[in-house]
């Protein structure tokens, strides 16, 4: 699940970098006076996809911790068993 939507953020974030870097090195002659959004369009994209990773992060930090807390319950020795015999009642 977090590898989807890391590719996915990646791919996203590298095509907003490629078109924004156009508009630095002056190669963007063809958009002036136009807009097709690009900002409008990945900005909201990559908040979503920065959103999901968090929650999936944070999902897998607490499945880690859970697991963590089992698994050194389940490896911790038993108490050990009494080997004094039980005290008889003196019938009095």
């Amino acid at each position: 699940m977090l590898d989807g939507i890391d590719e996915r953020l990646q791919a996203q974030a590298e095509y907003a970098i490629e078109q924004l870097s156009r508009v630095v090195d002056g190669r963007d002659q063809y958009r002036h006076r136009s807009t097709d959004g690009v900002l409008q369009l990945t900005g909201p994209q990559i908040d979503m996809l920065l959103a999901r990773r968090g929650d999936a992060v944070r999902h897998l930090t607490g499945l880690c911790t859970a697991f963590k807390a089992v698994s050194q319950t389940a490896t911790a020795p038993a108490p050990a068993v009494s080997r004094v015999p039980a005290r008889r009642p003196t019938g009095r």
